[in-house]
């Protein structure tokens, strides 16, 4: 009897479904090829990939989960590289793709109390919960990107919808740091970050423009923006990289080299001690802030007399002399 109800419980949507009239068999029949069409679009839209560009053997992704660890799977650093280099601009779809991912947001905060856990699975945990190989394939595509240098202009468009994605900040954030590879190209982009006192990536971006090779006077536009960062006492990191920046680029002195002597007047330590190492960094142009330096031989703290000694030689070499320990500015 009871074998009997469970035969009956589970026929009678059949039997319900054969009571229905021609017609509406019909209309269900049809909704449901439509259903399945749609499904096999989809499948095959997902899966209508180019197929990745081979070197050595191994497929793109191969050598770009490489670069994302900074030790390939090879061990051969400089083999990965040359695939990048070789493959070239055809890589550049796949870069794109793989930049972009972005854990969720249950992922982020889950794995924040995992990673200040002092066990061992709890971090293999937290770094499982991230999928690991698309974090690698995201950093090592900002790797490769770095290899193409000017050859990755074809991605300019994408990397600047990227670099002002809001809702995903860790692909805006790898975005921001392609743009520094791109050359001048990649300038206006950068400057109209750090312009923007609103915009999440500014640190980020004030940092890749001190980070640009051979931008030269092209960045001369960028120093007044860069300028107004150090004084915000409520940014964070900002007002350091700013001044770091400033000593990397070398350009527009006269804007420069003012706000350093400034920035050597906060009562910022640190800041104190990057102002004196980023004048030094400008050698003889830097002359006018001699006394402004010669006053931080004071300071009570010794890395900032230590920075202080540094820039002065590298200013005045003949006046003020070396230390045998005391390392070169760059």
């Amino acid at each position: 009897m009871f074998s009997g109800r469970i035969g009956t419980s589970i026929c009678w949507p059949i039997q319900l479904l054969q009571w229905q009239s021609p017609a509406v068999r019909k209309r269900r029949t049809v909704l449901v090829c439509v259903a399945c069409v749609g499904l096999a679009l989809v499948i095959l839209a997902l899966n209508n990939h180019a197929p990745e560009p081979v070197y050595g053997g191994h497929r793109l992704s191969f050598w770009v989960e490489g670069l994302g660890i900074r030790s390939p799977p090879s061990g051969d650093m400089e083999g990965a590289t040359n695939a990048i280099d070789h493959i070239g601009a055809a890589s550049l779809p796949f870069l794109l793709r793989w930049i972009q991912y972005e854990p969720a947001e249950w992922q982020r905060k889950l794995c924040v109390p995992l990673d200040r856990l002092q066990y061992g699975w709890a971090h293999r945990l937290s770094g499982w919960l991230l999928r690991p190989r698309n974090l690698k394939l995201a950093f090592g595509s900002c790797t490769a990107l770095h290899v193409l240098g000017p050859r990755a202009i074809p991605a300019l468009e994408d990397l600047r919808r990227l670099m002002n994605e809001t809702k995903a900040p860790m692909a805006a954030q790898r975005a921001t740091a392609a743009m520094g590879d791109l050359g001048t190209n990649g300038l206006p982009d950068l400057l109209a970050v750090i312009e923007n006192p609103l915009h999440p990536q500014r640190l980020v971006a004030v940092a890749v423009l001190g980070q640009m090779p051979d931008v030269g006077d092209a960045a001369d536009t960028a120093v007044p923006a860069i300028i107004a960062c150090i004084g915000l006492t409520n940014a964070g990191y900002l007002p350091l990289v700013a001044v770091d920046t400033l000593g990397r680029l070398k350009t527009a002195p006269e804007l420069a080299i003012p706000a350093l002597v400034t920035a050597l007047q906060s009562t910022n330590t640190t800041l104190r001690s990057m102002s004196a190492e980023a004048l030094g960094r400008f050698g003889p142009k830097a002359i006018s802030a001699i006394p402004a330096l010669t006053n931080a031989l004071a300071d009570t703290a010794p890395d900032v007399k230590f920075q202080a000694r540094r820039a002065l030689h590298a200013i005045a070499p003949a006046t003020f002399s070396a230390r045998p320990w005391m390392p070169r500015i760059n």
